[in-house]
């Protein structure tokens, strides 16, 4: 009818809710737009953050399980299928999703760089190396690529190439506290202090 509001604005109302912490209120707009559009990917994929800003992981899965598979090429909702299945301990179903979103767009940094730090989480920091070369082919000025490799790096006992990545990451992004901090504390190692 003449008098409903535009499709956009249900969005509009319910991100401006989101950003007022006034979950209910999303959700409702979020289900107007549903409403009016069964098929709306933005407000499924709205509904899926809040569920997971709710700590509600196993109902942000399974709602993002179902969007997939209604869109098996969105890349938003595979990447926050991802993150859910990285906090449910699902690291192999994870680097799976990262994975597939590769193959949608292999230019797609963040996952990239999840993929490393999953590989760092599952003690295989060789691919962890392998993942972030591959990332800085695209993006040698991706600063938390560069702290992440310097991890990855002293897993496998290469001091001097972690050092050389923090210093890095250092460089590209003065205000990264992580790679100063993780210099420091390999510097600390090798002079054989210890942490508790």
């Amino acid at each position: 009818s003449r008098d409903r509001p535009p499709l956009k604005a249900y969005l509009n109302m319910a991100e401006l809710h989101k950003i007022k912490k006034d979950d209910v209120n999303a959700n409702h707009y979020f289900k107007l737009a549903l409403a009016r559009e069964p098929k709306m990917v933005e407000a499924k994929l709205g509904i899926a953050q809040l569920l997971l800003q709710r700590k509600q992981h196993l109902r942000a899965r399974a709602e993002l399980e179902r969007l997939v598979r209604e869109f098996p090429d969105h890349v938003g909702a595979r990447y926050l299928l991802a993150d859910v299945l990285t906090e449910l301990g699902g690291l192999r179903e994870a680097l799976d999703e990262y994975e597939h979103i590769l193959k949608i767009d292999p230019n797609h940094l963040p996952s990239r760089n999840n993929r490393g730090i999953l590989y760092i989480k599952m003690n295989q920091p060789q691919k962890a190396v392998q993942e972030y070369e591959k990332l800085f082919a695209i993006d040698p000025q991706h600063a938390k690529g560069h702290v992440n490799a310097g991890l990855a790096h002293a897993l496998l006992g290469e001091v001097q190439d972690a050092a050389q990545e923090w210093d890095r990451a250092a460089a590209i992004d003065p205000g990264l506290k992580a790679a100063q901090e993780n210099k420091s504390l390999l510097k600390d190692i090798m002079r054989g202090e210890t942490y508790a």
